[in-house]
């Protein structure tokens, strides 16, 4: 019996060759052993919002507003996104001379002017709104000496002139400043995640050979217990934090969440309801048996593929039992991040192993 786990856009699953191939092992109960069960997880869609104030240094009072306009995420950034927390991929902010329009193969900041890692206290914050969470957090500039125009805005990763960008803007209006002024950039990133509200199901048999085992599959919640999550979220002072689980959390694609992660098989036959991604915690019943502190690596990133999957190992004396329906990981039964949802039982014994793999995609 193997259990090929198809992947798929839209709420419904669509065969993807790369992952057929690497669930070729599937699960053989011939064999006594429990290999590769591959879905098609968490999906975010990465959009940027950035807009600007002109400051008067002296009074502190905003002499200009201007609302944020949709910037470019590059090709280079979304890698960035795979490789660091979402938090963490504008922890830079650059303005730039530059006037030429942002195309996604960009890679390098060009008419770099200045730079700054100075968040404006207050002006950080983590929402959420259906499926999309929103990370803000605000640039605050040094003083200019003189007369001077900024025409475009970058953030990153690193400092410096040749760090890699993560995002591109030409401003709409031109950053005009005087002596005496000063420029504070606010950038957004929403992160569309996907599926939540509407879940991805299965049309055809996840279980090949098994006729009917159809299956489903949601991201329930970013939100752990005590306010704790399973992404870096940042504050109103814009910093990063790591209150989250694991250090890092398990909805990170960059991340292999391990040590407070916990995977369990449920029972439970139904598909968690979608709650407020980031002020509720997902909840489940029906848990036979938990996995705690399970083993989790992370696949070698592909620069490019915009993809990366992280492995869950459950060994041969975690997580055994009859009558198992669902796989959830998050931290036990008060908090759980995802569910696999099958439609038709299975048993794991203690002959065999199971390994999770969870395909992390970002567009």
């Amino acid at each position: 019996m193997n259990i090929i786990i198809p992947s798929g856009q839209g709420g419904m699953f669509k065969p993807r060759k790369n992952l057929r191939q690497l669930a070729a092992g599937g699960l053989n109960i011939l064999k006594k052993t429990w290999q590769d069960v591959m879905i098609d997880g968490p999906k975010f869609h990465l959009r940027g919002l950035v807009g600007y104030d002109i400051i008067d240094v002296a009074s502190g009072i905003i002499l200009k507003h201007v609302a944020p306009e949709q910037n470019l995420i590059l090709n280079c950034g979304k890698d960035l996104a795979l490789t660091n927390k979402f938090a963490n991929c504008f922890l830079y902010g650059h303005l730039s001379t530059d006037t030429a329009t942002p195309a996604l193969t960009d890679t390098s900041m060009a008419g770099w002017a200045k730079q700054t890692s100075t968040y404006g206290s207050g002006d950080g914050a983590t929402t959420s709104s259906g499926d999309v969470i929103s990370l803000t957090r605000s640039f605050v500039f040094t003083a200019e000496t003189g007369d001077v125009t900024y025409t475009k805005f970058y953030s990153s990763v690193s400092s410096g002139s040749g760090a890699t960008p993560f995002n591109e803007i030409v401003f709409g209006t031109p950053i005009t400043l005087s002596s005496g002024q000063q420029a504070k950039v606010t950038m957004t990133l929403e992160l569309t995640v996907n599926p939540h509200t509407t879940a991805d199901t299965y049309s055809s048999d996840i279980i090949s050979g098994i006729s009917g085992s159809t299956g489903s599959f949601r991201v329930i919640s970013a939100k752990s217990v005590s306010s704790r999550y399973f992404f870096a979220f940042i504050e109103s002072s814009g910093s990063a934090t790591g209150n989250c689980w694991a250090t890092g959390g398990f909805l990170e694609p960059s991340y292999a969440a391990s040590g407070n992660c916990i995977m369990d098989a449920s029972s439970q036959s139904t598909l968690s309801s979608a709650v407020d991604l980031i002020t509720e915690t997902g909840t489940y019943s029906g848990v036979v048996v938990s996995y705690y502190n399970p083993t989790t690596t992370l696949s070698t990133y592909v620069s490019g593929s915009f993809e990366r999957t992280k492995t869950i190992l459950a060994d041969l004396s975690n997580m055994n039992g009859t009558g198992l329906q669902s796989l959830f990981v998050g931290r036990g039964t008060t908090s759980s991040c995802w569910q696999l949802l099958l439609n038709t039982t299975f048993t794991k014994l203690n002959t065999q192993k199971l390994t999770l793999n969870v395909l992390s995609s970002i567009s």
